[in-house]
């Protein structure tokens, strides 16, 4: 396993280089982070020298807390040795080139679903009905959402690996958009924000940010005064 200093060092010129990209453990963290985590983890293979980066972006309005590789993928090149200073220096570039343009203009949950949609990352978001329940109930879209979740329970597609994902949106979100519960929702998705930026230590890069139904619900209160 690579350590902790060897990831710091093996990532200081790709730091140097873009003071947008923060490194956080094995993460390395595009700012702001405000309701996506978007990163570059250095994992490592089972040779202690060896590397394996993955991109991806992780909503972090959802139930599974921890950042999660749905929606990325790995490097063209697979492993790099990180005790060649050469190669660490390309792994740097290919994160660059490879992962940090498809990164840096996802920053809104509506650029989110446009990121999902690349077939080099997942497709069309409806196409994973557990995270479309969310991101929909996030926009305010209501009916999507409940059709999402429909489609969740139908399914049981989730039940037996992603038990948790499934009691939380099926029994905590699902409620609450039939009840049309916008303050019910508003303190159940910034809790799940809080948990998952406290449990990936990513709370100093944390712009707690309002949500697009929110934000739609006060434009029409302040309309009808």
């Amino acid at each position: 396993m690579t350590t902790a200093a060897q990831v710091k060092a093996v990532v200081k010129p790709l730091l140097e280089r873009n003071p947008d990209l923060a490194l956080v453990g094995r993460l390395v963290v595009l700012k702001p982070v405000r309701h996506l985590l978007r990163g570059i983890y250095l994992d490592w293979s089972s040779a202690k020298e060896l590397f394996t980066p993955a991109f991806a972006v992780t909503p972090l309005c959802e139930p599974d807390k921890h950042f999660h590789f749905t929606y990325g993928r790995r490097l063209a090149r697979g492993y790099w040795n990180v005790h060649d200073p050469a190669t660490s220096q390309e792994m740097c570039k290919a994160i660059e080139s490879e992962a940090l343009p498809l990164l840096r203009p996802v920053e809104t949950l509506d650029q989110f679903v446009e990121y999902v949609a690349n077939p080099e990352i997942w497709g069309p978001s409806d196409d994973h009905p557990l995270t479309s329940a969310i991101i929909h109930a996030a926009h305010g879209d209501f009916e999507a959402s409940l059709r999402a979740c429909d489609k969740v329970v139908r399914s049981n597609h989730y039940i037996s690996f992603m038990p948790q994902e499934y009691g939380s949106v099926i029994h905590l979100l699902r409620p609450l958009i039939v009840a049309g519960d916008r303050r019910g929702l508003s303190r159940l998705f910034h809790r799940w924000e809080g948990i998952a930026v406290r449990v990936n230590k990513v709370e100093h890069l944390w712009q707690e940010t309002a949500f697009p139904f929110e934000i739609a619900s006060d434009h029409a209160y302040a309309q009808r005064q």
